[in-house]
């Protein structure tokens, strides 16, 4: 440079050309030679040059020998490179690769290559800058170096969110090639955009059909690209992909989406990597084009990634389809946004059921129904589906499931509201189809009516495979069992129906029967089972996702399990954010247990208005049946604690009514328990703690069995009575009896004998005492049938009997039944 500047002053001009990547440090050699030059008594010239508008002389030319200095000559027109008259030095500063036209041809050229390790660490030394990660992120590149150097403050007080050296020159890169973009040739910004469309899965054949041109110009292309650090070093992507794109034309940016997704169908590549080229791209009007974005929406699904899902088939709904494909894509979309977003949800249900009729829509406005009702949203489901249920292209099963399912939510919803629809018919009297047997029984079950009826009806809904039937009518049929005391019945079929909704691929059918579930083992006193159930649906459905009624009954669930528990505060806590719709069951069923909390903090005066409030629920609905709440025993025992005795003998005498109406074991053996409790007299208590013993020892509600037998034993301290008392109490960690359990022990002086019985053996004797075979308990507990038979044998000979048929008597007789 000093030998081109001295050439100068004797009156030879000429051309000096430096090269190098961004960041090189050719601004820096051009300030050398303007040093030189001023050194030398020569008038120096600076242009600096721009991707757009003209360029920008600062200082102006003069008639003799002087200096021109081009700063990023590569945006430089044509007549830039040289000045006019006198000799000149012009020294130009350029990245080759950004040239529009064809450069000439310099005296000297002067390229400058990355910094060699020790120069980088000199660099940063003369910074202040020690760590040892920035050389080797840098690159060598003396721009890079020098940004993060300088943005790099080791002292920073909050060390944790300090970015890192790496991080910084990510940074620093990532700004310096968003300045490039403007200035980029047209063939060169023609084959980012085209990177970017690809995002790394196009190779270079594929890229210059993008780009319409020939593989060897798309190679010099990436070549050159690659020289301006706009790609990564080893690979066809482009960490500026969102920028590139942003910048187009949004006609232009569609367009290239739409050819790059067409080629990635043409050529076979994954589904997930033409729909996200679709996401971009107008519709394209063929039938592959929802097809494949339907493709990697269950990929994403099975993934857990439910928002990419519900992206993927919205877009998919963009495309033309027929009503029967379109309404298995609405059934799609809504199933998956019900694990995020419930309203979102039942509004596309909402359009299946009011959609165009096609050849299967039937078949979809019932599944539409069913996860309605599954969800919560029962008077969507009475103020839709009757219009739905009108259509003249529906099949018979499809009829009767759309019947089903607005008698099931009419049955749950008793506040009408006007959506009660006149035209809709009747349930059949003798319904065959096993979804209206469902319904049927569930009806007469809250009726508190015809026992057996009602279990003829659920096990002949549940006979049906459960794959050819709906789950919420199934899951009625469940409650229905058990409300009849066929616990272990509705446990298998409840977990048949998890099992069943896992298999359907619809998280959204999940909750309501992990619900069902959990519910059932609670009536048992499984309280594990019950809790691992609730657990697994809080992971389904997080706060403020859920439909109001489904959160309410989950809410009211796990509230009863902590007060099973004797846990009052985590009780409150569930409770405190439930607001079920007015009129539902769950809303009777969540005033109600708040009333069970009251009682449990000992505030009698609001319990008694909680049950009485739920009372009133219960009867505006025509639900008479005691197994259903208890609402009246509950009452009648905080009524006494308050010393209102004949208000409470009251309620006792119309719950025990009801109890022997319905007729089953645990309805009447739990009338009589609320009736002990709330008797003053021992001698009448006594009676009926004995009914309660006789009778719930049959039934199979081992909470309410407990606390019966231990409030005999506290009436009659019977040794035999505290041992099976405690055996309970153990079984079933029922830890809100223990405390009393304690007293009475302390009391008494008896210490409760050992079990005799392993938690496994008496968890199989059990069941089989209630009348079960050897291959229900074996599909009920997930072992082998040979496994039940050996736990039975352990049994026969540890209680001294020679067969199933002296079970219960055993049990009972041992204190081990629980």
């Amino acid at each position: 440079m000093a030998h081109h500047v001295h050439r100068l002053t004797l009156g030879t001009g000429g051309h000096v050309r430096i090269t190098g990547a961004p960041g090189s440090g050719r601004t820096a050699v051009l300030t050398a030679a303007a040093d030189l030059a001023a050194a030398a008594g020569l008038p120096v010239a600076w242009t600096r040059c721009y991707p757009t508008g003209p360029p920008d002389t600062t200082h102006p030319t003069t008639a003799g020998p002087h200096v021109h200095l081009v700063d990023d000559a590569h945006w430089a027109p044509p007549t830039t490179d040289r000045t006019a008259a006198g000799p000149v030095l012009l020294i130009t500063a350029e990245t080759p690769e950004l040239r529009h036209t064809p450069p000439s041809t310099p005296d000297t050229e002067l390229h400058l290559p990355p910094l060699t390790p020790g120069a980088a660490a000199e660099l940063l030394r003369r910074h202040g800058h020690h760590h040892p990660g920035t050389a080797h992120a840098a690159a060598g590149n003396p721009g890079l170096l020098t940004t993060t150097a300088t943005r790099h403050h080791p002292d920073d007080p909050t060390p944790d969110q300090r970015p890192t050296p790496e991080q910084l020159c990510a940074t620093a890169r990532t700004e310096r090639a968003e300045r490039l973009l403007p200035g980029l040739p047209p063939h060169l910004r023609a084959a980012l955009q085209a990177i970017a469309v690809g995002a790394g899965h196009f190779d270079t054949p594929a890229l210059a059909t993008l780009c319409d041109t020939t593989p060897q110009a798309t190679t010099r292309a990436v070549h050159h690209l690659r020289a301006l650090d706009l790609l990564h070093p080893t690979d066809t992507r482009t960490p500026l992909a969102h920028q590139v794109l942003a910048h187009m034309d949004p006609t232009d940016r569609a367009t290239l989406l739409h050819r790059a997704a067409t080629h990635c169908h043409h050529t076979g590549a994954p589904a997930a990597t033409t729909a996200d080229l679709l996401l971009g791209a107008p519709p394209t009007g063929t039938p592959w084009a929802a097809a494949t974005l339907t493709t990697a929406a269950t990929h994403a699904r099975a993934a857990g990634d439910h928002h990419r899902a519900t992206t993927l088939l919205t877009r998919a709904l963009r495309e033309p389809l027929d009503p029967d494909a379109r309404a298995r894509l609405l059934l799609d979309l809504a199933a998956t946004e019900l694990a995020a977003h419930h309203h979102a949800g039942h509004r596309h249900l909402t359009q299946v059921l009011r959609g165009t009729p096609g050849e299967h829509t039937g078949t979809h406005r019932a599944h539409a129904a069913d996860l309605l009702l599954a969800t919560g949203a029962t008077r969507t489901v009475r103020r839709e589906v009757p219009t739905a249920f009108a259509a003249p292209t529906l099949s018979l099963v499809d009829r009767n499931r759309l019947l089903a399912t607005y008698w099931l939510a009419d049955t749950l919803d008793h506040d009408h509201l006007g959506y009660r629809a006149t035209t809709t018919p009747p349930l059949p009297e003798r319904p065959a189809d096993p979804d209206l047997a469902a319904t049927a029984a569930l009806r007469l079950a809250l009726r508190g009516t015809r026992p057996s009826r009602v279990r003829g009806l659920a096990r002949a809904a549940l006979a049906h495979p459960v794959t050819d039937t709906l789950i919420s009518t199934q899951l009625a049929a469940v409650t229905a069992l058990h409300l009849t005391d066929d616990l272990t019945d509705a446990a298998r079929r409840a977990d048949q129906l998890i099992t069943e909704a896992h298999r359907r691929g619809t998280p959204a059918l999940l909750p309501r029967a992990l619900l069902t579930r959990a519910r059932t083992a609670l009536a048992t006193g499984d309280l594990r089972t019950a809790e691992d159930h609730l657990t697994h649906l809080d992971t389904l459905l997080p706060p403020g996702t859920a439909h109001p009624d489904l959160h309410a009954a989950t809410a009211t669930t796990r509230a009863e399990l902590h007060l099973l528990r004797g846990h009052t505060d985590p009780a409150h806590t569930a409770l405190a954010t439930a607001t079920p719709t007015g009129g539902t069951l769950a809303a009777a069923e969540l005033t109600h247990t708040r009333g069970l909390l009251a009682a449990a903090l000992g505030h009698h005066h609001d319990a008694v208005a909680h049950f009485r409030e739920a009372g009133r629920h219960l009867a505006a609905a025509g639900w008479h049946n005691p197994q259903v709440l208890a609402w009246r025993g509950h009452a009648a025992a905080s009524l006494t604690a308050l010393g209102h005795h004949d208000d409470a003998a009251a309620l006792t005498a119309d719950e025990l009514a009801a109890a022997a109406h319905w007729g089953t074991p645990t309805a009447i053996g739990t009338a009589h328990l609320r009736a002990a409790t709330a008797h003053p007299d021992p001698d009448t208590a006594r009676a009926h703690l004995r009914h309660a013993v006789t009778l719930l020892s049959r039934g199979g509600a081992h909470p309410p069995l407990a606390t019966a037998l231990l409030t005999l034993a506290e009436l009659d301290p019977d040794p035999h009575l505290i041992d099976r008392a405690a055996t309970l109490l153990h079984h079933h960690n029922l830890t809100h009896l223990t405390p009393r359990l304690h007293a009475l022990t302390q009391r008494t002086g008896h210490t409760p004998a050992p079990d005799r019985l392993s938690r496994s053996q008496r968890t199989v004797a059990e069941l089989a005492a209630t009348g079960a075979s050897n291959a229900t308990i074996a599909d009920r507990l997930a072992v082998t049938k040979r496994t039940v038979e050996l736990h039975l044998t352990q049994v026969y000979r540890k209680l001294d009997i020679r067969g199933r048929h002296q079970l219960p008597g055993a049990l009972d007789a041992h204190g081990a039944r629980g």
